[in-house]
């Protein structure tokens, strides 16, 4: 922007020049996101001065709510959220989301740059105080024949604060040394970087696939309210800059096949199954403790008779389940007619093999799931079959085994964990089931089978549970 001069901008400058403290603690806010910012203004051409709007709006705290409901680094009321496509709802608020919330900013101004023919000090005054009143006052002062330029207009007190605010800090970032502030040093770099997603996300699923812990994702994502994310269309998340993202997104995805269905913002609609050791030593699948049995209608939130309906075929799916872990018999159904999943049980198919053995792939069944549930590596049963470790697969495709039994000593053994020891372990920050059965070599249902009403929902930090290497 062109330089201003203006004793209000320099009363102002003299405010942040005696509270070094605040120019500080606002600095360490924006260096997560500082680049990211600069950068998506840079893009669109927009004056980088405004880039430090947050400074005044919310200084730089993207959990920031004004009595006025305004909430994140640029402060949009919900309606205007809205219309600049910040989604709101229970378990994300865009306007919190430093990506799309600064996006957001940006179309806005740039609206209001051209409503006030290329006007830039109209338009950050417009963003404060709106349009409307900025387009009274400027009516006002033509009909009597006087200047509309910004220091000549009729504007709320806060709005002719507003304005030679930002510049003032614009002008004290320009010359620091000037003034006598120090700057904390910002790499003009990328320290973390979006990558977009579009699809439902488990946010303990992410930070494993970023290996950073969940309340720091939290940190570089704060539109996030919930662990799971509820959210339509794409959207991005903040991740360190290291991270490859083609690297992430594999990860994501392999870990999200392992996971259970993710918690939304409606009624939860499928059958939640885990893998139990029968007596025989062979597989079967059973309905989790922590999960009802629900049926899905075609995608329609269940009515209350169909509800009811639903109880009663669990009910009866269980029954059947249990005789099957009794028998080591065949179940083919879980559910009625219109229940989406449908599990096979062989327990024949997975009894440990002394040499070689054929195994039915079954619906949901990754080279992942498969390899661990038999406790050989994914490559070399990738080799086996002739496939990628990548290579996708389908229900009824049948694949060889080799000896499960060294396969699974060989595990055991390079854990350094002697077979059929028991030890209790403390759940850390940004632990999921899954990433502790992978560092102890054991199936997350076997996890919850030890521990029962320990984690049978979430886990959390600090919970000590009981962890058996070796046992069948």
């Amino acid at each position: 922007m062109p330089p201003v001069e203006h004793e209000e901008i320099d009363r102002e400058l003299e405010w942040f020049v005696s509270h070094p403290g605040y120019v500080d603690r606002v600095q360490r806010r924006a260096e997560p996101f500082l680049y990211s910012i600069v950068k998506q203004f840079e893009k669109n051409d927009v004056p980088g001065e405004l880039a430090l709007l947050p400074v005044i709006e919310s200084a730089f705290q993207p959990e920031a709510v004004s009595p006025a409901k305004a909430a994140g680094l640029w402060q949009f009321i919900p309606s205007t959220g809205r219309r600049y496509g910040l989604i709101q709802n229970r378990s994300y608020d865009g306007r919190r989301d430093v990506y799309a919330s600064t996006r957001a900013a940006i179309k806005y101004l740039k609206k209001l740059h051209s409503d006030f023919n290329g006007d830039w000090l109209l338009a950050i005054a417009a963003y404060n105080c709106g349009e409307g009143a900025v387009a009274r006052a400027i009516k006002k002062n033509e009909a009597r024949n006087k200047p509309t330029d910004f220091w000549s207009l009729d504007l709320p007190g806060e709005t002719r604060t507003y304005v030679p605010r930002l510049l003032a800090v614009a002008k004290l970032f320009a010359g620091a040394d000037q003034y006598g502030i120090d700057l904390h040093y910002i790499p003009n770099e990328a320290l973390f970087k979006p990558v977009k997603i579009d699809t439902q996300l488990d946010l303990a699923l992410a930070a494993s696939a970023a290996d950073i812990p969940l309340d720091k994702l939290f940190e570089l994502n704060p539109g996030f309210k919930r662990q799971y994310a509820n959210i339509e269309g794409s959207y991005r998340l903040f991740i360190p800059a290291d991270k490859k993202i083609s690297e992430f997104k594999q990860e994501l995805e392999r870990l999200a096949q392992l996971s259970h269905p993710l918690e939304t913002d409606r009624p939860s609609i499928a059958d939640e199954l885990i893998a139990a050791q029968d007596s025989r030593g062979g597989s079967v699948a059973v309905a989790s403790k922590s999960v009802k049995a629900r049926v899905r209608y075609s995608g329609q939130e269940l009515g209350s008779q169909k509800r009811a309906k639903a109880k009663l075929t669990a009910k009866k799916s269980r029954d059947r389940r249990r005789k099957a872990v009794a028998s080591g018999t065949t179940v083919q159904k879980v559910g009625s007619k219109s229940n989406v999943a449908t599990v096979a049980l062989n327990a024949k198919s997975t009894e440990a093999p002394s040499k070689r053995s054929n195994y039915s792939v079954q619906p949901g069944d990754t080279l992942w799931s498969i390899a661990k549930k038999h406790s050989v590596g994914v490559e070399q049963l990738a080799k086996w079959n002739g496939l990628s470790a990548k290579s996708g697969i389908k229900a009824g495709q049948n694949l060889v085994l080799w000896n499960k039994d060294a396969g699974k000593k060989l595990a055991i053994a390079s854990s350094g964990i002697k077979p059929s020891q028991s030890i209790h372990y403390t759940i850390r920050q940004g632990d999921t089931l899954f990433s502790i059965s992978k560092r102890f070599k054991v199936s997350v249902a076997d996890l919850r089978k030890w521990n029962g009403s320990k984690i049978e929902k979430y886990i959390q930090p600090g919970t000590s549970i009981m962890v058996q290497v070796g046992k069948d």
